[in-house]
């Protein structure tokens, strides 16, 4: 373990934030559930249940992704001054919480492109704040927790504060923390989402622009795409024939 430095005396460090507008996937905010990390082989899943929310962050919104590196470092300065870590890191051990959202694998889902990404998360005894932003520009607790405010697409301004760890291994990461979430607006739901109403709504006599068409919906493009099948040529069928056949991040303090 790495010693505090000398005369230096341990001070509170500024690890919280808040976000400008972002929007909001993989929302788990009104209960808390297990989490899933890693790809692939190396996918596994939480021993506890937690709340959590990935926070997309616009790279034209360059305050918000200045405060969070700031957040972070402060995380990494705190972690120095209580002698868990050494200063400076090897950027190679470090785990940055600040996803770009241009590289893979975050560039396979169209919406972080252009894009900050992460993951803020609290434990099943530390619900976040739910706030609901009004018509008239009031803030208002959501008392109920309603899954319908929180889904997966809408836009959102995100409280959270950081927090530095290190493992076994000597790697050494910030991790996240999701201290309340104020919904701002509505967005398309993302994620293969859809709405009943508007799905549906030829069985309920909503009229909604091509919701509830049942049958074909006439489009020139989508005329096309196909062209004419081929006939099927007459063939003789055997009784055979019915047989089938068998990071790298720079850290400079």
């Amino acid at each position: 373990m790495a010693a505090p430095a000398k005369n230096s005396k341990t001070k509170k460090r500024d690890t919280a934030t808040t976000t400008g507008e972002a929007r909001l996937n993989f929302l788990q905010v009104t209960e808390p559930d297990y989490q899933w990390f890693g790809v692939g082989d190396d996918r596994r899943k939480s021993e506890y249940k937690s709340y959590s929310a990935r926070i997309i962050i616009p790279k034209s919104d360059e305050a918000t992704h200045e405060a969070l590196e700031h957040i972070v470092r402060q995380a990494l300065l705190a972690a120095r001054d209580e002698g868990k870590i050494s200063l400076p890191l090897n950027p190679a051990n470090f785990s940055d919480p600040i996803k770009d959202g241009d590289t893979e694998p975050y560039s396979k889902h169209e919406e972080n492109l252009s894009s900050w990404v992460l993951t803020a998360t609290s434990g099943d005894r530390y619900a976040p704040g739910l706030y609901l932003l009004t018509e008239s520009k009031t803030i208002a607790k959501d008392s109920e927790r309603d899954p319908d405010n929180w889904y997966d697409g809408i836009y959102g301004s995100a409280r959270i504060s950081a927090r530095a760890w290190v493992d076994k291994k000597g790697k050494v990461g910030v991790s996240l923390y999701l201290n309340s979430l104020l919904k701002l607006r509505d967005g398309d739901r993302l994620g293969g989402s859809s709405d009943p109403d508007k799905d549906f709504a030829a069985f309920t006599g909503t009229n909604v622009p091509n919701g509830g068409l049942v049958g074909r919906q006439s489009d020139d493009e989508e005329d096309g795409i196909f062209g004419a099948a081929p006939k099927p040529e007459a063939t003789e069928l055997r009784a055979e024939d019915l047989i089938a056949g068998g990071d790298d991040v720079e850290l400079d303090f």
